[in-house]
């Protein structure tokens, strides 16, 4: 067993299912979160960092409505950085990249010779995990706050372009599992 992972250290700091990382499996989860990158990047996508949160307005162009109360976790702080403005703003911590960069060419009008757009999305992720006590309760399954490497595109809906985007998007992500050191089969 590789030292590295605290549950219940971090169950009781950040309560149900919280842990830390340390050690040997930061470098791992670093690995992987480069070698993932490497793969997306050589295969024309850009790599993103998302933010941790969003406007309440722009969160519900993007997420599903029952997403809100069930995965989302809410955040409320002030609504400006003026000492005056005693207003607060609502936001949504995400529970995807798919979240803010679905988001990031909003009220753009994107050119289809411009197309496909392709996105590695690097992104804490957080998630309530809402329904799933006593679910997988051992090790780093349904955890509340995680990293994760996407991949998110703009493509054109004609001609089968989105489909095509499919099919190469399932290619790229098996081509990552095929070709990652880090990965072992065990049939």
């Amino acid at each position: 067993m590789v030292d590295g992972f605290e549950g219940e250290k971090g169950v009781v700091v950040a309560g149900s299912r919280g842990y830390f990382l340390k050690g040997p499996l930061v470098f791992l989860e670093q690995a992987l979160i480069q070698y993932a990158l490497r793969t997306l990047g050589s295969r024309g996508y850009i790599p993103i960092y998302t933010p941790f949160f969003m406007r309440k307005e722009v969160m519900q162009e993007v997420a599903q409505l029952s997403q809100f109360d069930e995965e989302l976790y809410k955040v409320i702080g002030k609504g400006s950085e003026k000492s005056d403005d005693n207003s607060y703003d609502e936001k949504y911590l995400i529970a995807t990249s798919e979240q803010p960069i679905a988001a990031l060419h909003r009220d753009e009008w994107l050119r289809p010779e411009d197309l496909p757009i392709k996105y590695a999305g690097l992104s804490t992720c957080f998630r309530q995990e809402v329904g799933s006590h006593g679910r997988d309760t051992r090790g780093i399954f349904r955890v509340h706050q995680f990293e994760k490497i996407e991949q998110f595109v703009y493509a054109s809906p004609h001609d089968n372009k989105s489909w095509e985007m499919f099919e190469e998007m399932i290619s790229t992500a098996e081509e990552f599992y095929q070709t990652c050191p880090l990965i072992a089969c065990t049939d």
